[in-house]
C-alpha cells in the first residue's frame, strides 16, 4: 500500500520540479530510484526491515515522479505529427 501512496505524492511533486527543466527532473527521479534500489539491496543483507521499507517508499517517489515528467518531455521532443502517437505508446 505504501509504494503506490508514494508514487501519488511523486507525481505530484514531478509537475514542480519539470517546470524548473525537464532533464534536471529526469535526473533527480533517476538519482532517487537508485538510493532506493541501493536501500533495498542493503536491507537483504543487513535482514533490515525498515531499509526495505524507505527503499521501496524512494523507489515509489520515483516511479510517480519519472510517469509525470516522461510524458511532458515526450510531448516537447516529438514532432507535432507524431505527439498523439508517442503519448499513445508511453
Amino acid at each position: 500500500m505504501l509504494f503506490p501512496l508514494l508514487a501519488f505524492v511523486g507525481c505530484m511533486t514531478g509537475g514542480l520540479l519539470a517546470s524548473k527543466g525537464r532533464k534536471l527532473a529526469i535526473i533527480t527521479s533517476d538519482l532517487i530510484g537508485i538510493v532506493g534500489s541501493i536501500l533495498c539491496l542493503i536491507s537483504i543483507s543487513t535482514k533490515s526491515y525498515i531499509l526495505l521499507l524507505l527503499g521501496r517508499s524512494l523507489n515509489g517517489v520515483a516511479v510517480g515522479f519519472m510517469n509525470t515528467v516522461t510524458l511532458i518531455y515526450l510531448k516537447e521532443i516529438s514532432p507535432v505529427e507524431l505527439e498523439g502517437t508517442a503519448m499513445a505508446f508511453f
